[in-house]
């Protein structure tokens, strides 16, 4: 079984093209009477075949947050579905979309919103306390100098070297991609 990455978006851009895209979703949402619309049944709706996308995702949530913002949060084996974002951007050649995606157990954290306009966390430490984000470097370093003051922490690189020492920390830190 494939491991579940975390993609949320945020669609921005022409207005009547961003509810074009959140009517056609939603639409499969009251079809299926489910809050998960399989990704597949979505491309095809936009023209496309079912195997122009590699792997599987549905759509978790779906929220218009102002009349040109749609958020939509995926869920999908391995990775951020690169194919159904460029579905998405010739079906509708006038939005943008943002993403930040994770998935823990392949280590896979990144972002497209290198402005942080929409995601400004920088760093995920899975730690004693839970899964943390942190926003800044000065941030990150404050949270582990709580718990671990037997070291000190000046730069990024001290906090891998800190997190890879323990047993109980795993940190990360999202990459920019396209």
């Amino acid at each position: 079984m494939a491991n579940m990455c975390y993609t949320c978006y945020m669609i921005t851009g022409n207005q009547q093209q961003v509810n074009e895209l959140y009517n056609l979703i939603e639409e499969e949402w009251r079809k299926n009477d489910s809050y998960f619309s399989d990704l597949d049944n979505i491309i095809v709706k936009m023209g496309a075949a079912p195997n122009e996308i590699s792997g599987y995702g549905y759509v978790a949530w779906l929220e218009l947050e102002s009349p040109a913002e749609l958020r939509m949060d995926i869920e999908s084996s391995w990775a951020e579905m690169k194919e159904f974002r460029s579905i998405l951007t010739k079906k509708f050649p006038e939005i943008k979309i943002y993403y930040t995606s994770e998935e823990p157990g392949s280590e896979y954290y990144i972002t497209n919103d290198i402005e942080r306009r929409y995601w400004t966390d920088v760093y995920c430490i899975d730690g004693p306390h839970g899964r943390d984000y942190y926003e800044s470097l000065e941030g990150l370093i404050v949270s582990m100098q709580d718990d671990l003051s037997n070291c000190t922490l000046v730069t990024e690189e001290d906090c891998f070297a800190a997190a890879d020492a323990s047993d109980d920390w795993s940190l990360y830190k999202f990459e920019i991609a396209d």
